[in-house]
């Protein structure tokens, strides 16, 4: 079965989306780093967001995959599956560090650097998310055109 215009449309608004929800989640992991008596509550929420954004991810490759099986095959790219898995490992790397139960027991500059780690895990995030959808983009605004 093919894939339609409309169908490619969705998903590339959909990497609009992915684009934007990081975007938040860059925005908020910046008032991780102030230091008060609120700066725990502040990773939890984070860490909450952070679930919100894996699910996002999971619903998005559902949709991601069924599009490119549907693609015609030179328009398609490899197996995504694989891409899509190491994507998924490393936000539940992420979550699994905000998940953290010793950020209880951690002073300010322990703190600090707990912080700069979720800062670095979630570039890592970012950049492999973002090398994924700038390809896929390619691949479906070709498919656009020949549809």
């Amino acid at each position: 079965m093919g894939v339609t215009g409309g169908e490619i449309r969705e998903l590339l608004g959909e990497h609009e989306g992915i684009r934007a929800h990081m975007r938040f989640l860059i925005r908020s992991r910046e008032n991780l780093a102030t230091r008060d008596v609120q700066a725990k509550e502040r990773i939890w929420a984070y860490r909450c967001g952070l679930y919100d954004f894996k699910d996002a991810i999971q619903f998005h490759i559902e949709v991601d995959e069924r599009i490119f099986k549907a693609l015609p095959g030179d328009a398609s790219l490899k197996d995504p599956t694989e891409e899509h898995q190491e994507i998924q490992k490393v936000i539940n790397e992420l979550i699994e560090l905000a998940d953290s139960a010793v950020i209880d027991r951690l002073g300010e500059e322990k703190l600090d650097q707990y912080t700069e780690k979720i800062r670095l895990a979630f570039n890592k995030i970012h950049d492999l998310i973002e090398a994924h959808i700038t390809i896929e983009n390619a691949i479906l605004e070709e498919a656009l055109k020949k549809i």
